[in-house]
């Protein structure tokens, strides 16, 4: 059960890091047990990345689930971890957990 399996994490920005924040904040969102990114199915190799990504900065597993149904292309990577959402949070990055962003900003993390 990976939600409160300790993380690896990044001591400084990376690439890496960069590209995962660029794609959780343009595709992704919180939900009660980690994170999950939105996809389309018919990018397979996005979900590879993805999960290369996530093992190499945090040591952690991810999953796809196909959402849609015939007609619609929806895959949802999750990443259930705790303790990537308390990461992120501690970083400085604004983390929200409904639809109702509020404020300026919404990249606000500085390593």
């Amino acid at each position: 059960y990976y939600n409160n399996k300790l993380i690896k994490q990044p001591a400084k920005m990376s690439p890496q890091l960069a590209w995962f924040l660029g794609i959780f904040y343009g595709d992704g969102s919180v939900h009660s047990k980690g994170i999950r990114i939105s996809c389309n199915r018919k990018e397979p190799t996005l979900f590879l990345t993805v999960q290369k990504v996530i093992k190499e900065l945090f040591d952690l597993e991810c999953h796809a689930l196909d959402e849609g149904n015939n007609f619609e292309n929806r895959t949802s990577i999750y990443i259930n971890s705790t303790w990537l959402i308390s990461f992120l949070k501690e970083k400085g990055y604004q983390i929200w957990q409904d639809f109702n962003v509020r404020g300026d900003h919404l990249l606000l993390g500085i390593y």
